[in-house]
């Protein structure tokens, strides 16, 4: 059961039977979840085999390098420059995220 903040009682996440689709590497695991009972015990069930498996942990890979230049970006004009700033700001995130998990 689930906790309510704007009523303060406990209530059931699962009001009516769903199907959960957990993605894998190699295909797609799927669980009748009819109560939440049934979603814990799914949920505990693939986080302990994950975890048994070694594949818990996120490992991003290294995003591909960009086409263009952060001084090529500020000389377009502004209606390219916005989306190609914000190109450039996910591709620094990326590459910092890739940082701390691929050594090359």
């Amino acid at each position: 059961m689930g906790f309510c903040r704007d009523c303060q009682k406990k209530q059931p996440f699962i009001t009516e039977p769903k199907l959960l689709v957990f993605k894998e590497k190699h295909g797609e695991r799927y669980f009748y979840i009819p109560d939440d009972k049934t979603l814990f015990a799914a949920a505990l069930k693939v986080l302990t085999q994950r975890h048994g498996d070694g594949y818990w942990f996120y490992a991003p890979e290294k995003p591909l390098a960009l086409d263009f230049t952060a001084e090529q970006v500020a000389a377009l004009p502004e209606n390219l420059r916005v989306p190609a700033e914000l190109t450039l700001r996910k591709y620094m995130v990326a590459m910092g995220l890739a940082r701390q998990f691929v050594t090359c």
